[in-house]
């Protein structure tokens, strides 16, 4: 909980603009498959089940700023996508999910897919591409679950 407290709180202050909270959302599962380079040996390659334990990730939004990525790093770190010097572009967009690609010069591409279900699940999806030049190179599938979706902010600030 108290870190679901820290991500609201950074969201509120990001960018020293007043930012809402889209959707926020914890741990995440899934399939990686790592490549041998970097810091991943021969033996260590491959597929293996992987998660995101104790992660949150945060989609903001502000006027001034547009979208940003809050999340929890490998070190236990409340970071900002954009503040880490990444892209985000806004890829799909309806009522019920939000879609974004979100790309780190030079190593990194990630894609989130924020959603409420058919029987009102709030879920999202997180393909992430690390390529063979990044310390731990891989390519994953992540699934988790949102405590809070809500996107009416963004839609009613696009008309």
């Amino acid at each position: 909980m108290k870190k679901y407290f820290i991500i609201i709180l950074l969201s509120l202050v990001s960018n020293n603009v007043i930012a809402e909270s889209l959707a926020t959302c914890g741990e995440e599962v899934g399939k990686a498959y790592y490549v041998a380079a970097g810091a991943v040996s021969k033996k260590d390659a491959g597929w293996t089940d992987d998660k995101i334990s104790g992660g949150s990730v945060t989609l903001d939004f502000s006027e001034e700023s547009g979208l940003d990525l809050l999340f929890i790093d490998a070190n236990k770190v409340v970071k900002s996508a954009k503040s880490e010097g990444a892209k985000i572009k806004l890829l799909a967009l309806s009522t019920q999910n939000i879609n974004v690609l979100i790309t780190y010069q030079g190593n990194t591409s990630e894609i989130y897919d924020f959603y409420v279900d058919d029987i009102g699940n709030t879920d999202f999806n997180h393909v992430v591409v690390k390529p063979a030049n990044t310390l731990v190179p891989k390519a994953g599938i992540y699934v988790g679950h949102c405590s809070k979706f809500n996107i009416i902010p963004f839609l009613n600030w696009l008309e």
